[in-house]
C-alpha cells in the first residue's frame, strides 16, 4: 500500500482502479489507514500537515467530511452518504488514527468541535452538515458516533485503559470535573478541585497532577509517564509518591518516568490553516 498508493508529492493516499489508474480523489480514507496504523509516522505526519488541519479540505466548521471539500466530488448530501459530510463513525475512528501517531493535541481540538455540536444540537445522528454542523434526518442514537462522544469525554476529561496502562486525561478548564470508570473489580475515579486531578484507584488517592496534562499509570497505580494533550506549552506539575515534579508539557510530547520525566519524543503539532 505505501508503495502503491502513497504520493509523496501530494501527502497523502489516492486508490487506483482495476487497470492502475490513479483515482485523484482526495477521501477521508487516509485517517482511516492511520487508525490501522498502515502509515508510517512520516505519512501520518504529511497527511495532517498538509490535509487534515486544512480548512479547505478537511478541517471544515465541523471537521472531518468523507471528501475533501474543495475536491470536485464531493457533495453536501444529507442522507446516509460517504460522498461528503461528516460521519460519526470517522470520529470513532479518529481517536485510535490520531493516538497511533501521538498527534494528542490535534485530538484535542477535533473533540472540542465534535463535544460542542454535540451539545448544540445534542442529537448522536450518523452524519452532520460540514459547514454548519447540523445534524442529518437519519435516526437519533447512532451508535459510532455515541460510541466517539464517549471517548472523545474519556480523554478529555476522563480516564480510559489501553493494554495494561492507565490514562488519566484533564484538559484545562475551568470546569469542576468528576469522572468513574470501572475496571472488572476495580474503580478508577478522577475529580478536579480548582487546577488540581485527583486521580483514585478504589478509593486511594495515588497522585495528583495540574489540569493539561495526561498522565500515565499501570493498573496499580504506579506512574510510568505522560503526554501533552494541550494545543501550547503547559508548566505543570505532578505529585506523586510524596514527591513534587515539575514538567515543560509540549504538545504531542510523551515522556517516560523513572524517578524524573523524560523526553521519550515530540511529535510537531500542526494548527488548522
Amino acid at each position: 500500500m505505501k508503495g502503491h498508493l502513497w504520493d509523496s508529492d501530494r501527502h497523502a493516499c489516492y486508490d487506483k482502479d482495476n487497470a492502475g489508474k490513479v483515482i485523484n480523489i482526495l477521501i477521508h480514507n487516509n485517517l482511516r489507514c492511520m487508525y490501522f496504523g498502515s502509515f508510517n509516522q512520516h505519512m501520518a505526519d504529511e497527511f495532517i500537515r498538509f490535509h487534515l488541519m486544512n480548512k479547505k479540505e478537511f478541517w471544515t466548521p465541523f471537521p472531518l467530511p468523507s471528501i475533501a471539500v474543495s475536491d470536485k466530488m464531493f457533495k453536501n448530501e444529507p442522507g446516509n452518504d460517504w460522498s461528503g459530510q461528516p460521519q460519526g463513525l470517522t470520529y470513532q475512528r479518529s481517536i485510535r488514527a490520531l493516538e497511533n501517531y501521538n498527534h494528542y493535541a490535534e485530538l484535542t481540538l477535533l473533540g472540542k468541535a465534535f463535544l460542542g455540536n454535540l451539545k448544540k444540537y445534542n442529537k448522536f445522528t450518523q452524519q452532520y452538515d460540514p459547514f454548519t454542523g447540523t445534524p442529518n434526518q437519519s435516526p437519533d442514537g447512532y451508535g459510532p458516533t455515541i460510541l466517539a462522544t464517549l471517548e472523545f469525554i474519556s480523554r478529555m476529561y476522563g480516564i480510559h485503559i489501553t493494554q495494561n496502562k492507565i490514562y488519566w486525561s484533564c484538559i484545562l478548564t475551568n470546569e469542576e470535573l468528576q469522572y468513574t470508570q470501572r475496571y472488572k473489580e476495580t474503580v478508577l475515579q478522577m475529580k478536579t478541585n480548582k487546577n488540581k486531578v485527583n486521580c483514585y484507584i478504589n478509593g486511594k488517592k495515588i497522585l495528583s497532577f495540574n489540569k493539561g496534562l495526561r498522565i500515565i499509570t499501570d493498573l496499580n497505580g504506579k506512574l510510568t509517564g505522560a503526554a501533552g494533550i494541550e494545543t501550547a506549552n503547559v508548566h505543570t506539575t505532578i505529585y506523586y509518591n510524596h514527591q513534587t515534579y515539575k514538567v515543560n508539557v509540549m504538545p504531542n510530547s510523551t515522556y517516560t518516568f523513572n524517578g524524573k520525566m523524560n523526553l521519550l519524543n515530540n511529535i510537531p503539532f500542526y494548527k488548522p490553516f
